[in-house]
């Protein structure tokens, strides 16, 4: 009997109860590693950065790579790189960075940076760019000698000439002695740091040394701080050749530098012009070999053939594909113009000299019918045009000339419909002729020198350069238009028949070239384009109406009196005009202004005191106080950018510089001494501003702060304060126990009120009269 069939039990679970607890986990250790037959597990390598569009890169850079990267980049990129962010700023904050880069881009024999200065601030002074005092963007050039990079007008600010530095050199004997210095020629052009040999130095030009003035003063407060240990003479003569000694070195390393950084360009100069001249010859060469050949006598005329060969590259075919075209278009101007030159045999050329001669003594003396009428109406348009003050000075003068003209032809004078014009034309000998006959005597009787020699200066319109200021009195910018018509363009309007024989003395292009509508002539004020047309009829340019004339005459001190401080006493003007000036010292008031008010203040303080009529006025020693004072106390703009009342008419230019541009305090003083000691300094030493121009800055709203250190220092006089002088000696016995023995003026003529101003237009000396009377009344200074 079989057994029965096994069947199958279902599985049996176990639930645990809901509020069971977990089982203990399983603490024993597993041995025998990874169960077998399972692949071991595979680690993760990190393959390349996989660059991707719209996935920014997570992979971190090591500091040493960037590094290395950054050391192959230019040298201008560095500064910009190290604002990008944290991990390049922390890059490029190692001076081995800066090392190796400089080394990558310029070579290992380029000199290391100077004792004590940083890599990238020698890498900012080689490749950088823009003034480090004013921030002008286009400044360039890099003054070795004080390692600075400056503007033109940066440079004389920042630096003493050995002239100026006259007075402090009395005083502190060695102290230049002890610093570097630079070699400038008379124009105050930079030439190099000290006296050595170099290749690439100028010549013909007179040379001085100019010192930086922070490194007089650092030098000034060393010298003064060693003194006072009261070191013997022997110490210090050691100490002072110990100076010496690293002012040697250091300007001997200085000088490898500049020398590295200037040969270099001497060379590509060099390069340059000869590159230049080997263009001149392959294109004479082409013109010549065309039919009918192009002579250089007329390729000089083109204009495109002038640009072409100031181009520093050798010149090749295609070069001269592109200039060709450009040369026939203006072909047969110029060989007009060159034809109209060759007037013909010697007997053409005595006729044409001998009409121009003849005209010449013609127009003598004003003789002929047709100066005379043209005088008659250039005096009648004066008397309209002298009574209108919203004329500014600088377009006086042109707006005359252009209404002379203008009625001279409109109103048919001396000529009829039928022969006006060819017959009798005006010529700009009749311009010139007018400005000096009749508008130089009007401007000239202004009684202001420095206005009327401003109303006489114009610029010339072909004159585009910014760089040089260029201005002519107007005979001499006629004269100076004809080196305009040396090539096509809107100039040749200058070149007539007949110019080239015609002898300067003897009239020159006033006698040949017709007064045009547009006179070639344009107001300092206005901008030249390099473009004139004569025929232009548009309305003349006026100077803005924030530029006109000053008209008020404010008497802004007249009511007023100084407001002195007990630590500096009233005979020190040298310190209570430092003290005044140095009180606006934190407020937005233009340094000539805080000169103006200092000068006045130390005046102010100084007549309080009874004076001899032998001196009453201060010493010319305090002038070198001042000086030095600006020196020790690091002051070196606040007396600077003034210029000299006496010298405006001067026939020298070396004299003349000194009213036509701005001069430091030094070199003012010094020039003063040299050329105008025996002068009343008060009255003659520097021309300031007007009250009405420094009323005028005080005012702005800007400038409440500097009204209210105004106000502080000059207040304003009460009634009670105006003592008599009787009061004022009985004060002055009061305090002193003394009858003191005051000296008081007669009645005299007016003469230069000390504590007034001398209006000259646009500037104004120490020095003015106080009253329109003929007579004044001595008045009492007050304590």
């Amino acid at each position: 009997m079989s057994p029965p069939p096994f069947e199958e039990m279902p599985p049996v679970t176990m639930e645990a109860p809901e509020n069971s607890a977990p089982p203990p986990p399983n603490l024993k250790r597993k041995l025998g590693g990874r169960p077998k037959g399972s692949a071991p597990k595979r680690i993760k390598v990190k393959g390349p950065t996989k660059l991707r569009k719209g996935k920014p890169v997570t992979a971190e850079v090591p500091l040493d790579v960037w590094q290395m990267v950054l050391s192959y980049c230019p040298q201008k990129f560095l500064f910009k790189a190290r604002q990008i962010n944290k991990s390049f700023h922390h890059a490029l904050s190692y001076e081995s960075a800066w090392r190796k880069n400089r080394i990558q881009n310029y070579g290992s024999d380029m000199p290391d940076p100077l004792p004590g200065m940083k890599e990238w601030d020698y890498a900012r002074l080689i490749d950088g760019m823009g003034c480090m005092d004013c921030g002008n963007k286009k400044t360039r050039k890099c003054y070795w000698a004080f390692q600075k990079r400056w503007c033109a007008k940066c440079l004389e600010k920042n630096t003493l000439s050995e002239h100026g530095a006259s007075n402090i050199k009395e005083q502190y004997p060695k102290l230049f002695d002890c610093i570097p210095y630079a070699v400038v020629d008379s124009y105050r052009h930079y030439e190099s740091a000290g006296y050595y040999t170099r290749t690439w130095n100028r010549a013909g030009h007179g040379r001085q040394e100019v010192y930086q003035n922070a490194d007089v003063t650092f030098m000034m407060g060393e010298i003064d701080d060693y003194l006072k240990e009261e070191p013997t003479e022997e110490h210090q003569e050691e100490w002072f050749a110990g100076k010496t000694e690293m002012r040697v070195d250091l300007m001997k390393k200085i000088q490898v530098i500049e020398d590295w950084v200037e040969l270099p360009k001497r060379d590509k100069r060099t390069e340059g012009q000869r590159l230049k001249a080997e263009r001149v010859a392959f294109f004479e060469e082409k013109a010549l070999s065309l039919t009918p050949p192009l002579t250089p006598e007329v390729l000089e005329l083109i204009p495109a053939f002038g640009r072409a060969i100031e181009i520093a590259k050798p010149p090749t075919e295609r070069s001269w594909k592109a200039l060709l075209p450009k040369l026939e278009l203006d072909r047969a101007a110029a060989e007009d113009m060159v034809s109209t030159r060759n007037l013909g045999d010697a007997d053409d050329n005595a006729r044409l000299k001998q009409s121009r001669v003849d005209l010449y003594y013609a127009r003598q003396y004003n003789g002929s019918l047709q100066q005379r009428v043209v005088l008659h109406v250039a005096d009648q348009v004066m008397d309209e045009f002298i009574e209108d003050n919203s004329i500014d000075d600088r377009d006086f003068a042109l707006l005359i000339l252009r209404e002379v003209r203008n009625r001279y032809y409109n109103d048919n004078i001396l000529h009829g419909p039928n022969n006006r014009g060819p017959n009798n034309p005006l010529l700009l000998d009749d311009a010139i002729m007018v400005f000096k006959e009749a508008i130089c005597p009007a401007i000239d009787g202004w009684g202001d020198a420095v206005r009327s020699k401003k109303a006489k200066l114009f610029k010339c319109p072909g004159c585009t350069r910014t760089d040089v200021n260029a201005k002519y009195d107007f005979e001499d910018l006629i004269a100076h238009l004809s080196k305009h018509s040396s090539k096509l363009g809107d100039f040749t309007h200058f070149r007539k028949p007949g110019f080239e024989v015609m002898d300067p003395l003897l009239g020159g292009v006033g006698l040949v070239v017709e007064w045009p509508k547009n006179l070639p002539v344009l107001a300092t004020h206005q901008t030249s384009t390099g473009k004139w047309d004569p025929d232009d009829e548009s309305p003349y340019q006026r100077a803005q109406p924030a530029d006109l004339g000053k008209k008020r005459a404010i008497r802004l001190f007249d009511n007023r009196y100084s407001m002195g401080t007990q630590h500096i006493p009233i005979d020190r003007f040298a310190a209570n005009a430092m003290y005044a000036a140095q009180e606006f010292r934190d407020t937005n008031l233009h340094a000539k202004y805080k000169t103006l008010i200092g000068f006045k203040f130390a005046l102010f303080q100084w007549y309080k005191q009874p004076h001899t009529e032998a001196s009453p006025e201060p010493p010319r020693e305090e002038l070198d106080e001042i000086n030095i004072q600006l020196m020790k106390d690091g002051e070196y703009d606040l007396f600077h950018g003034f210029r000299c009342p006496n010298c405006v008419d001067a026939k020298l230019s070396k004299l003349r510089k000194f009213a036509e541009k701005d001069q430091s305090y030094a070199d003012l003083l010094a020039h003063f001494k040299a050329a105008h000691n025996d002068e009343n300094w008060v009255t003659a030493f520097m021309a300031m501003p007007s009250d009405d121009e420094l009323w005028a800055e005080l005012s702005e709203p800007f400038q409440e702060r500097s009204m209210e250190v105004f106000e502080k220092i000059f207040p304003t006089r009460k009634a009670s304060q105006i003592y008599s002088m009787i009061e004022f000696e009985k004060t002055f016995h009061f305090h002193t126990g003394s009858q003191p023995k005051v000296y008081v003026p007669p009645v005299t003529p007016v003469q230069p009120d000390l504590l007034g101003l001398t209006d000259t237009g646009s500037g104004i000396s120490l020095g003015h009269s106080a009253s329109n009377s003929p007579y004044r009344a001595p008045v009492a200074r007050m304590i």
